[in-house]
């Protein structure tokens, strides 16, 4: 069961990035501007604000939210990318190089570069052992992101009668619902409501958040 849930969430994690890296193939029309890596950090930003708006549009539509309702928006660009492959070939699609940035550095430049990318690995993997550990503060943006998602997934849609206690997810309908949407796209794959996986998406916001809060905490804690 645990390799199963690891499959579905990692699932909610490479459409988007298909969905991206595919769009910005077919942006490039066969020229190669962006290198595989590069494709991949801007696929998934602009996959996951399709899938938001694209849930957005569902819930202005009424249609509920279900896992093939909330997926349809996948499969024209999986038959794009088909033919982006057929056409033009993998490399069009994707393609990964050696990146610049370590060929062009020798010396003791080229290790503090390996140190620092040691170091960003260790925050992500401090700030993935913080969400799988800790829950949710209270009164922060994450809990109003993680209460409009778990609303969303529940209703399966956006409340839009404007005396209703969840009118646009509730809580605070003015909110940016950017995440919340992308959220329960997240929990829609998983199958159930789950406060970790929903969390994932905030891996680094959540992280900083967390360090802020323990700044504030520990300064305002004498006049307390």
């Amino acid at each position: 069961m645990i390799v199963i849930g690891v499959i579905k969430i990692l699932l909610a994690f490479a459409i988007p990035i298909l969905i991206g890296v595919i769009l910005i193939s077919w942006i490039e029309q066969g020229k190669q501007i962006f290198s595989g890596l590069e494709k991949l950090a801007l696929g998934f930003p602009l996959g996951s604000g399709l899938i938001s708006f694209y849930l957005f549009y569902l819930g202005i539509l009424r249609i509920p939210f279900t896992f093939w309702t909330a997926s349809a928006i996948f499969w024209p660009f999986l038959l794009l990318g088909i033919y982006i492959w057929w056409k033009r070939g993998i490399k069009k699609l994707i393609h990964f190089s050696r990146p610049i940035i370590f060929s062009e550095t020798r010396g003791w430049k080229r290790y503090l570069l390996i140190f620092l990318f040691v170091v960003l690995l260790c925050k992500i993997c401090f700030a993935f052992f913080n969400i799988m550990v800790h829950p949710t503060y209270f009164d922060d943006s994450v809990t109003f992101w993680n209460y409009k998602a778990k609303v969303f997934y529940y209703q399966q849609a956006l409340v839009l009668d404007n005396d209703h206690p969840d009118f646009l997810g509730g809580r605070n309908p003015h909110y940016p619902n950017y995440n919340p949407l992308f959220k329960t796209w997240v929990v829609i794959c998983n199958g159930y409501w789950s406060e970790k996986a929903a969390n994932l998406n905030t891996l680094f916001i959540r992280s900083e958040e967390r360090r802020v809060g323990k700044e504030c905490r520990s300064r305002w804690s004498p006049y307390h």
